[in-house]
């Protein structure tokens, strides 16, 4: 049987079709458009309320992206007629919406910005993030399941809308609405991460304009970061366009953003969302050429600076030509990229281009191809702004601000050891200090790795000073705790000084997480009274003088044995930590002079606060001190500058303090290997209980020793701390399990000092001494080993001679072994040491093997005699 349909009939089928088909399109332009509007849309409208340059352009591109792909999917899925086309094919359109939203910021505004901008053209100027690369796994699933419903109701929503009046048609192919807003709202949290630090710098900038003139409390000062935005106050009154600049790829903690006042450029710096610095962009790269062109032939890493070797073409044959301070303007800064024009002597102009990742890198310098005029030497000053003031007078300070490069803190000749630790813990912290009432807040994100064999379920935090004792009454509160941006469970233990994070998955080998912590501390005054007899003073308010010691939560470390959890220690020191990078903002009172872990690289005061930014290279902890009354003179030892801080009534002790270290700093340097860093810090600081105690790259030698600083007492006290930046901080050990390692060595290295030192005190007459106590010791039958731990000493009491043996009998093993294997053999073996286990933690037997390699002697029976034996009372 044959079916022959009606001629007449084929007009309305074809008609039906057709209108089902537009019908189909409409509904996938309708689904494009909702998903645009919701990926970009309202961060176009925060961009455009932020001053943001070309803020509603990832709307325009991604919009005509989703519309074309809607529509010709809308489309084909009414042509085909299909359900399951309909499903499979919005799937497929749900990953192109999402794989776009996800590199469109990316790839995609680094090829927008080429076309628009020739000069740009055919740079990654914003390289692909690693972190979105999580995000968009979960994107990719909440899009193909919101794209795939919609796709299966089409072809019922289509043919329910058809012959429909035209407003019910709308509503009804609306269904698909919710779903791609679903999907759209969930790819739109990419944006949130690029688009904050650029909103946190437009609203300090509007807050300085609201406020311009009138008195503004300190704590608003702070809290806004205004002081931040001072170094640029003469711009703040031109028109402004906001772009986002350098970004940290793995996490997306760290920010620059561009600033174009109108044609004058400037930057500013962000982490996570808190502002950091601002600085005139021409000054930053006047400083990097000028220091190029002022270093020596292999040495451009002193300025912080990749010189490529086009770049080192044109330096080489032009760099004369220069002079030493060059005439420099930027002309665009987009992302990683920076271009800028370099005029010479004779007013001959070359286009540069630098990159940030993060590190400077300078690319290329080229002759411009066409005749670029001299900026004026005196540019036609702009409205400026006076940034308030609180009502307390003060004196403003500007320092150059320089962007936080981590090595900043280390000599041009250990630069490159930062590549041999690539996965330290990276420490962001900002913290307010309050002086007056001894108490800081503060806010801590950090990026660990693990680099253990084993998954990790759990990680420990420090939170040492309410373990008491040496910290004195003072306490640490965790306020809250981030994973990866999400709340985490936490618990407390050992009298609340260790907080146990639980991860959500299992941390695997050579994985990251970060970390985020809210914190808060009171500081003990006048080292906690009896309640805390053993108070050193470390975490203290004393004289004036305001200590920080472990004032944030600090990881713990894992080892061979486990999380190291070990409690807070009344007679010795109870840090056991790896090394990590910190990037330390703190708001303090201008009327305190602060010394820190670390370099300070910035520093804005108004008001009477005072905002620095500190960065250290790699330290075990980081430590900060400030008072008032401190006065301070420097120096200058093998490329290390030497700061000593000394109260008014120790002005020669201070002065004593500085010469001793300079010293000491070049013995050990000759001696052990070189120190690392750019600053050392000796500090006068009231103590009880210890005669100083030592920190990454600062020392504290006790007030009570400043009152006579021609005692020996004063000198061996300030030889001994210096030391430390070898053994504790540079060679790191556990200093709870085998406090001698870092104690008996750095004990005996101080007489190594006066052994270079002509002076009231000689090598021999110190370890004279030391025999006499050890002596002493034997007598009273209260000899014992030198290797047992700190718990065994603290168990004992005042029958336990932790100091005796630990520090002299420890310090008269290192001298009868240097008698036994030779001078040579003796230091090459702590050379080779210092430099094998550098940033690394050493054991006893590191130590012990590394003499016996060295001399090719066996020595277990010297060994046995000094480390591992008691001698009896006669």
């Amino acid at each position: 049987m044959s079916l022959n349909l009606r001629p007449d009939l084929l007009p309305n089928i074809a008609a039906l079709r057709r209108d089902k088909q537009l019908l189909g399109l409409a509904y996938g332009l309708l689904a494009g458009l909702t998903y645009a509007l919701a990926t970009w849309g309202y961060d176009g409208w925060l961009l455009a309320h932020a001053s943001a340059d070309s803020s509603w352009l990832k709307l325009v591109i991604g919009g005509i992206f989703c519309l074309l792909v809607g529509a010709v999917v809308g489309w084909l899925t009414e042509v085909v007629d299909r359900s399951l086309f309909g499903l499979v094919a919005w799937i497929l359109a749900g990953m192109a919406f999402a794989w776009f939203a996800g590199h469109l910021p990316f790839e995609g505004e680094s090829i927008i910005t080429g076309l628009l901008d020739p000069s740009l053209r055919g740079l990654d100027v914003y390289p692909f993030a690693e972190n979105i690369q999580l995000r968009l796994a979960l994107i990719y699933i909440v899009v193909v399941v919101t794209s795939g419903i919609a796709g299966l109701l089409e072809t019922f929503l289509v043919e329910s809308a058809r012959g429909a009046p035209p407003l019910l048609r709308w509503l009804t192919i609306g269904v698909c609405i919710p779903f791609f807003a679903l999907g759209g709202n969930t790819t739109g949290n990419i944006n949130e991460t690029l688009t904050g630090p650029i909103q946190v710098i437009d609203q300090t900038i509007q807050f300085a304009l609201k406020t311009e003139g009138t008195q503004v409390d300190p704590q608003l000062v702070r809290e806004t970061h205004l002081l931040a935005v001072e170094p640029i106050k003469s711009l703040l009154h031109r028109p402004r366009k906001l772009i986002l600049g350098y970004y940290e790829p793995t996490y997306l903690d760290d920010f620059s953003v561009y600033i174009d006042f109108d044609g004058v450029w400037a930057v500013c710096q962000a982490t996570v969302d808190l502002i950091g610095n601002c600085q005139p962009s021409d000054q930053v790269y006047a400083e990097k050429m000028a220091c190029l062109l002022q270093a020596k032939p292999g040495t451009a890493n002193a300025c912080s600076v990749t010189v490529k070797d086009a770049a080192k073409q044109w330096l080489e044959a032009w760099g004369q030509q220069l002079g030493s301070s060059p005439q420099v303007k930027v002309r665009n800064q987009r992302g990683a990229v920076t271009l800028l024009t370099v005029w010479d002597q004779d007013g001959r102009a070359y286009d540069c281009r630098f990159r940030e990742t993060p590190d400077f890198v300078l690319e290329a310098c080229t002759p411009s191809p066409s005749p670029t005029p001299l900026p004026p030497t005196a540019p036609a000053a702009s409205p400026g702004i006076s940034i308030p003031t609180a009502p307390a007078p003060t004196q403003a300070f500007n320092a150059p601000v320089v962007p936080a490069a981590q090595d900043a803190a280390l000599l041009p000749t250990d630069k490159t050891d930062l590549l041999s630790v690539p996965d330290l813990t990276r420490y962001l912290i900002q913290v307010d200090i309050n002086y007056p009432g001894h108490t800081l807040q503060g806010q801590a994100s950090l990026v660990y790795t693990n680099t253990e064999n084993t998954p990790l379920e759990s990680v420990y935090f420090r939170l040492i000073p309410n373990g008491h004792k040496s910290y004195g009454d003072g306490s640490l509160t965790v306020t809250q705790v981030t994973v990866d941006g999400q709340p985490a469970e936490t618990q407390l233990t050992l009298s609340d000084s260790v907080l146990e994070v639980h991860l959500p998955k299992a941390l695997k080998p050579g994985t990251q997480v970060r970390f985020g912590l809210g914190f808060s501390g009171v500081v003990p005054v006048d080292f906690g009274g009896d309640k805390t007899p053993e108070g050193y003073g470390i975490y203290n308010l004393s004289n004036g003088v305001l200590a920080l010691a472990d004032w944030y939560p600090i990881l713990a470390v894992y080892d061979a044995h486990g999380w190291n959890l070990d409690p807070v220690s009344g007679i010795g020191d109870s840090v056991y930590s790896d090394m990590a990078l910190y990037t330390v903002d703190i708001t303090i009172g201008s009327e305190l002079t602060l010394a820190a872990t670390g370099v300070e690289i910035s520093r804005q005061s108004r008001g009477g606060i005072s905002h620095y930014r500190y960065v250290s290279g790699p330290a075990r902890d980081f430590f900060m001190i400030a008072s008032p009354d401190f006065q301070v003179k420097s120096g200058t030892v093998d490329g290390t500058k030497i700061n000593s801080y000394y109260l008014a009534q120790h002005s020669d002790a201070g002065q004593s303090a500085l010469d001793i270290a300079e010293r000491a700093l070049h013995t050990y340097n000759t001696r052990f290997g070189p120190y690392p860093y750019t600053e050392l810090d000796v500090i006068d600081a009231p103590m009880r209980n210890a005669s100083g105690v030592e920190f990454p790259g600062i020392i504290l030698v006790g007030g009570q020793l400043y009152d006579d600083p021609d005692n020996p007492s004063f000198m061996v006290a300030t030889a001994h701390e210096v030391a430390h930046q070898w053994w504790y901080n540079g060679v790191g050990n556990n200093v709870l399990d085998e406090p001698w390692l870092d104690e008996a060595l750095t004990t005996y290295s101080s007489a190594v000092y006066f052994e270079s030192t002509p002076g009231v005190l000689t090598y021999r007459g110190l370890l004279d001494y030391w025999q006499n106590r050890y002596n002493d010791l034997v007598r009273q039958g209260g000899d014992d080993l030198v290797t047992q731990n700190v718990m065994h000493f603290e168990k004992l009491g005042e029958k336990g001679a932790y100091g005796p043996v630990v520090y002299t009998k420890g310090a008269l093993f290192f001298a009868a072994l240097r008698e036994a294997i030779g001078d040579q053999a003796f230091f090459e073996a702590l050379r080779s040491y210092y430099a094998t286990f550098k940033y690394r933690i050493a054991t006893t037997q590191d130590l012990l093997n590394m003499f016996e390699t060295k001399s090719g002697k066996q020595l277990d029976e010297l060994y046995q005699k000094w480390l591992y034996s008691r001698q009896p009372p006669p």
